[in-house]
């Protein structure tokens, strides 16, 4: 629900089982090889394998990085 309004998409696009065109608001950005600040190879290879990633399975991803943030911080 928190995507669907923060994306401001309906929330079929986030639970339906087609397979469809990822929206752009849910795709990692493309990593830039030329760019003046070089993107560490850790973090290019967490985005395609970002980009990679279903709609349902980018949702779970996100939810499962916030998860891991809580604890992280608490401790």
């Amino acid at each position: 629900v928190r995507l669907s309004r923060f994306f401001d998409l309906p929330m079929e696009e986030f639970i339906s089982k087609e397979k469809k065109e990822v929206p752009q608001a849910l795709r990692a950005p493309e990593v830039n090889p030329f760019a003046k600040n070089k993107v560490p190879d850790d973090d290019k290879k967490l985005l395609k394998s970002f980009n990679a990633l279903t709609g349902e399975n980018k949702i779970k991803a996100v939810g499962y990085i916030e998860g891991l943030l809580s604890t992280q911080n608490k401790n």
